[in-house]
This record gives C-alpha cells, structure tokens and sequence, in this order.
C-alpha cells in the first residue's frame, strides 16, 4: 500500500459513534439540491410545494423528479426514524481567529449544538491551524460535541505571526513617514517599504493558502455522504486581497523629499498593480465552485462583527488611518462568495453571536430538496433554482455534476471513515488479520447475492481506505474479484496490504459488478510493530 497521506490530519480525540437510523434511498441518476427560500424579512418559508419551483440546468427548464420538504423544527418526538440526515462540520479557523472572539464563538457554538445537534443532525468538530484537526468525528450526541468544545476552548488561539508582522510594518510606516516630514532628518529611506509591505502580504497569502487547502479537505472528505451537507465556518474573516489596507496605508506622496520626488512618483503610479498581484478572487471562486460540486454548502460566521476592525493596532496613527470599511469588505468578500455560489449563508456584521448562531439555526432546520434526473454526461452544470411566488429568495448552489457510479463508491468509502455507514446487501462478510507492518484482509460474499449472468463471469469490486488514530488517510485502492467455477457458496477475495504500525479505520465498498448492489463496512484494527 502506498504511504499514508503525513500533512491531512494531525489530531483526533474521538471514535466512531453511531447515527440514528435514516430511511433515504438513493438513485443514482438524480442529483438533488437543497434550497432555502427567503422571505422580505430573511426568514425561512415552509409549506411550499414543487409547482412553486422551477429548476434550469445549463440553461435549459428541466422537470423536478424529486421533492420533499425538511423542517426539523416541527419533527415529533416520536418518530425513530429520519427521512433525511444532516451532516455539519464545524470548522473553527485559528488561523483567523483571536483569543477573544473564540471564546465569544465557542460559547455560542456550545448552545447552538445543544439545540440543534440531535437524532437526524450529527456533527462533526474540526479546528485548522492551516491543518486539520477533527476533535470529533460525526455524532448525534450533543453532549459529546460539547465536552470537546469545553476542551478546544482551554487551548489559546494560535498566536498569528501575521498580526505580529502587521504591527511592526504600520509602525515602520509611521516611522519613516515622521522623518521624511522632518526637516531636521535628512536621511529617511521610504523606498524600503513596498518590499515590507509584498513581504507582509506573501505572508497573509500563504496562510489563506492553507485555510482554503483544509476547507478543501473537508469538503471532499465528506461530499460522499447522503443528506444535507453544510461546512459552518467559524472565523474573523478572510481577504480576498491580502495586505490590502497596508498597500493603502502607504501613500508615497507623503514621504516626498527633494531628493526622491522621482522614485516616489514611480511608486505612487504602480502600487495599485503591486496591490493587485495578492488578489486571491479566482482561487476563491476556483474553490466554490468546487464546494458546490462536491454538494456542500458553506456558512460562514463572522466571529468579529461590527467591532474593532482595526484593534490591535498599536500605532494610535495607524489605528485612526486605517480604513475600516476597505478592511470589512475584503475580509467579507470571499465568505460572501462562497455562500453565494453553494447556496449557504454568510452571517455578518453581527455582535451577538448567539443570534448569529440562532440566524444559522433557522436556515438548517427548514429547506426543501428538489431533485432532477441526469444526462449521464458527467459533465459541470450551472444550476438556478426559483420561486414563481413574488417577493421570496432562494438560496441553492449555482453549480452541479453528476459523479459516475465508481466516483461515488469512492467519496462513500472516504466519507464513511468520519461517519460510519453500514449497509450491507450482499451480506459480505470481512476479516482481518493483522501482522508486523501488514494487513491480511478476507473478504466472502455469498454466491446466491451476486448477480449472475448466463454465459458470463461474475465479479465484484472491492473499494478499500484507511485512517489512522492521528485521521491521516491512506489513497482509495480498487481491487476486481472474478468469480470461478470452483466458488459455490462463497465468493472470497483476499488482500495484503503493507501498513505502518498503528490503530486504523479501515472503509470498505464492496460492489456487485452488474447490478451495482454495493455493501459498505467499516472496522478497526490495531497493526503491531512486530
């Protein structure tokens, strides 16, 4: 087996915990999409039927073959049974988020899981430094995704080299600007400062690099899951241009001296291009509509609000100079967009974040599912979805495809290492027998499952990953097994595959070859060292 994946995932604290029974089946030949309709006021609407819906795909009206409307909010105590499960990851960014604000998120988090997270809803706990930690995989109890919360919110927040660097380049900039004002000084030095500046920026681009490489992660990482799936996101923000309000903060006509009024005019003429080479618009969009495809919506809570866009800055002169409304709308812009595109939400501007929490609340708990059916082109689709009713909204996502048969036993098998999926129609059974550095893996499915054509061989297809205790993954393995004359009541495939020593997670999918049955299983399994 090729070597596990190091960078992925660093820690995890949780095991498997098992989901509340759901009653959705899936036709592969439908794509469905989720939708929240808006009123004047922002509130969800329910009660709307398909003939309040028109969906076009690639620009052409296409009929809805599937829907049905979810309110969580009217479900009765009762029923033991889902129609439809929602799977939120909960992903805190501490790269962009300060000390306090996390507390301020955490505390509301805790009691928006109380509420919501519950038979029909599993979450799952994620932080990223720039890599991902799952503190909890995919559970329905709220309780359990509390007492992580109550643990995360001991550590501090990671302390951002950022901020750091950011203080000490306005404070440079003041610096050298009170001496090229000064008369007396006759050697300020302004033509330094472009390069502190790119410099700075460089720096805010990399982190946003890796924020957008762990959101991707966990956005593929689950987009083989049947239901709902919503990524909230937790942060300060994220800009759109880095360093923006430094490069506006630098204005070289007030660092003109006699002797540079030329270099000082240059620089003035080209730092809005200089400006404009961190400009991250098209890997944002790049990354949305690649959340949208992979059906995930995005939400996003603004752990700032309207306050202290500029806090922190210990330069009182910078602090009064900064533009606070150029530092909202690039840190705004980027979570705008990726709601936009995957039909999430963006809550912002917004102190209270229990009420940004309840305004989160109100969109997962009412939505209606409509589905259409494919052209099995596989190919990338732009989508809007409308209400013939006058004065309501929608949001949905603008871009869908349909993923092949063998693509979604892949996402399934990925998928199912963060939230166990047992379903076994074959009755395939598996066994595992682990040794020093491998793994011995039987795998028996019952000849009377398989389909069996006349005048033609039998198979089965094995999917195969694995996670290890730190949620580092190894690739998705595929594995054909022929049928021979000489099987008459079991199938039996073996496999070996090299493993490290370590506790794992082992996913499997196994698939009839003609009539695409597929069971899909999961078990643990400890590799010693010898």
């Amino acid at each position: 087996m090729s070597r596990l994946l190091v960078p992925a995932f660093l820690l995890a604290v949780a095991a498997n915990a098992q989901l509340s029974r759901t009653t959705e089946s899936i036709d592969v030949n439908v794509i469905e999409v989720d939708a929240v309709v808006l009123n004047a006021q922002g509130k969800p609407v329910p009660g709307l039927t398909r003939n309040d819906f028109e969906l076009r795909v690639g620009g052409r009206r296409r009929p809805i073959s599937n829907f049905y409307e979810v309110n969580r909010a009217v479900r009765k105590p009762e029923e033991t049974a889902v129609a439809r499960r929602d799977y939120l990851v909960l992903f805190i960014d501490d790269l962009h988020l300060d000390q306090h604000e996390k507390k301020r998120a955490l505390d509301a988090l805790r009691k928006f899981v109380s509420q919501h997270v519950h038979a029909g809803t599993a979450a799952m706990l994620v932080a990223s430094d720039g890599n991902v930690r799952i503190l909890e995989r995919f559970t329905e109890d709220a309780s359990a995704i509390a007492r992580v919360i109550d643990a995360f919110e001991r550590r501090p927040a990671h302390v951002s080299e950022y901020e750091r660097e950011r203080r000490d380049v306005l404070n440079y900039i003041d610096q050298v600007r009170r001496e090229c004002q000064d008369p007396k000084h006759i050697d300020c030095n302004p033509e330094t400062i472009p390069q502190r500046i790119e410099s700075l920026a460089q720096l805010e681009q990399g982190m946003v690099d890796r924020t957008i490489n762990a959101l991707d992660h966990v956005a593929a990482a689950v987009s083989g899951l049947d239901g709902r799936r919503v990524l909230v996101y937790v942060s300060d923000g994220l800009p759109m241009q880095p360093g923006a309000e430094i490069f506006q903060y630098f204005k070289p006509e007030e660092f003109m001296t006699p002797g540079n009024i030329v270099t000082m005019r240059i620089l003035q003429q080209s730092q809005p291009l200089d400006a404009m080479k961190s400009n991250l618009s098209s890997r944002f969009q790049a990354f949305a509509r690649q959340t949208a495809l992979a059906g995930v919506q995005f939400f996003a809570i603004d752990a700032r609000g309207v306050r202290g866009f500029d806090e922190g800055i210990e330069s009182s002169a910078a602090s009064s100079r900064l533009d606070s409304s150029l530092i909202r709308s690039n840190l705004h812009a980027p979570i705008q967009l990726l709601a936009d595109e995957t039909g999430g939400q963006a809550i912002i501007d917004e102190n209270d974040m229990e009420i940004a929490f309840a305004k989160l609340d109100e969109h997962l708990s009412s939505y209606y599912s409509l589905g259409f059916r494919t052209d099995n082109s596989h190919r990338e689709e732009d989508i809007t979805v409308n209400v013939k009713r006058r004065g309501l909204t929608v949001r949905a996502a603008k871009h869908v495809r349909q993923r092949s048969g063998r693509e979604q036993m892949a996402d399934r098998v990925r998928a199912a290492l963060y939230a166990r999926i047992e379903d076994n129609p074959l009755d395939a059974r598996i066994a595992l027998l682990p040794s020093a550095g491998s793994l011995k893996v039987t795998i028996r499915v019952p000849i009377p499952k398989l389909s069996i054509l006349p005048g033609e061989s039998t198979s089965f297809a094995v999917f195969v990953m694995m996670m290890d205790e730190n949620m580092r993954e190894t690739p998705i393995r595929m594995f054909v097994h022929r049928v021979t004359a000489a099987e008459l009541e079991d199938s039996v495939q073996s496999l070996k595959l090299d493993v490290h020593p370590g506790t794992y997670t082992v996913s499997f999918a196994i698939a009839d070859s003609y009539s695409s049955q597929t069971s899909y299983l999961q078990r643990e399994v400890t590799v010693p060292a010898n």
